[in-house]
């Protein structure tokens, strides 16, 4: 938002035009940010197939059989890693992954672009989600979806690791 500001700044300066008062340069940079984010929400969005938006408002915008929201459950950390837990685990990557929402989604749209929405999906509980822009919210979902299929990969590498030394520990103790 600052820099934002300081490049409009620094423009008018440049120019010498007479600078408007402070709050008229945040309405103003609140505005081109907002231009640039509804950009890169729609890049994301058009490049989803109509599949995988389906999947998103379909599957994950809604609540489960256990009452809790779907996005909420997408959300959450794994459990303690045991047989059990990885075997749950393998079967929701195994879902992430079958929405195969791959990088070229999001092509178009900076890394640090891409951690800032991420995290601002994070924030956003089932209710919020919902009454967001329809590109803006299937894009954070796709953006999470990608992510938390990353960081599940990571766990599940985790979660294997720590079984087999278990494991390997037990049996050296027997």
């Amino acid at each position: 938002h600052i820099d934002i500001i300081n490049c409009i700044i620094e423009e008018l300066l440049r120019k010498r035009y007479e600078l408007p008062a402070f709050n008229e340069l945040e309405n103003i940079a609140e505005a081109a940010r907002t231009l640039i984010n509804d950009g890169y929400y729609k890049s994301i969005t058009d490049n989803l197939s109509q599949t995988q938006q389906n999947i998103i408002k379909n599957q994950i915008l809604v609540y489960g059989t256990d009452g809790k929201s779907v996005w909420n459950t997408l959300k959450d950390e794994p459990d303690h890693p045991t047989i059990k837990t990885l075997r749950d685990f393998v079967e929701h990557y195994t879902w992430l992954k079958s929405i195969d929402i791959n990088n070229k989604v999001f092509q178009d749209v900076p890394m640090a672009k891409l951690d800032r929405f991420y995290q601002e999906a994070l924030s956003l509980d089932f209710y919020r989600i919902k009454r967001t822009k329809t590109t803006k919210r299937i894009a954070l979902v796709a953006i999470t979806i990608r992510k938390v299929a990353a960081r599940a990969l990571d766990d599940l590498g985790y979660m294997l690791t720590k079984i087999i030394n278990e494991t390997e520990n037990l049996a050296k103790q027997k």
